[in-house]
């Protein structure tokens, strides 16, 4: 069991960066009335507040989350983010993607270290009582291999691991090959750090191999945070396989400004 706790970091660039890219997606598939079902293997408490002791630490929320309010102007989506954040509290991916399901779509978390799935449950007591919502404690990838393929026609995988490891990039590039296999048409959204150690230059690559797909059906996205910092994360990328039209366009747009204003 691995003892990442994402309170410590929520709100950065990073969750910006990803949860983003995981609302226009969202945003997308309202445009048909059929329903969808989204997979968060990786679902993390659901809401952090930004004031609690260990989100004060290293106050990385400043890094992503007090630029929203200054980007409101600026697209859709930060205004979007921005108004799922009231009161000092920054929405994890379950948040987000329950606050764009309709009657007809379904979610499952999936979380498998204790304190945080136990938070994660006690937080959807609040937030929804949506019966179509399902939260598991289970490994990550035993637990999507088990519910893929799902009964809808249309669906988002989302996988944002903490990489505590080096052998995670190649562990989710692999498995994201292997489920490809059962469900070719889900919208897979993969998020990974950039860090110094540059153990992260080969998951595209990999993915792109394991799917035998061409690099242009994989829509990839890479932001940076000080980009001369030595040590540690400082940049976040995205990559999305089955990027639905337009999407690309409208994030490449939004990012671009992200980019600038952290970097200011």
């Amino acid at each position: 069991m691995y003892s990442y706790q994402h309170r410590y970091h929520a709100g950065n660039f990073a969750d910006i960066h990803k949860h983003l890219t995981l609302l226009a997606i969202l945003k997308y598939l309202h445009k048909k009335d059929s329903s969808f079902c989204v997979i968060d293997a990786f679902a993390g408490e659901g809401i952090y507040d930004l004031n609690s002791k260990e989100s004060s630490l290293n106050k990385e929320y400043q890094t992503g989350y007090r630029f929203l309010q200054k980007l409101t102007d600026k697209g859709d989506l930060f205004k979007e983010l921005l108004n799922k954040s009231p009161d000092d509290t920054y929405p994890g991916s379950p948040y987000v993607i329950q606050s764009e399901l309709r009657t007809q779509d379904r979610a499952v978390f999936i979380e498998n270290h204790k304190k945080s799935h136990e938070i994660l449950i006690d937080n959807f007591k609040v937030i929804s009582k949506n019966k179509n919502i399902k939260i598991y404690k289970k490994d990550a990838y035993e637990a999507v291999n088990a519910l893929v393929p799902y009964k809808e026609t249309r669906g988002i995988l989302f996988f944002d691991p903490s990489y505590e490891v080096k052998s995670e990039y190649k562990n989710l590039a692999d498995f994201v090959g292997k489920i490809y296999k059962k469900n070719s048409t889900g919208i897979y959204v993969i998020w990974y750090p950039i860090i110094f150690q540059k153990s992260y230059h080969k998951i595209l690559n990999e993915i792109s191999e394991n799917l035998s797909l061409c690099m242009d059906k994989i829509w990839q996205s890479e932001i940076f945070y000080k980009k001369n910092q030595i040590e540690g994360m400082h940049g976040s990328g995205m990559i999305v396989i089955n990027t639905p039209w337009t999407v690309d366009k409208t994030l490449d747009e939004h990012f671009l400004i992200l980019e600038k204003y952290i970097n200011e």
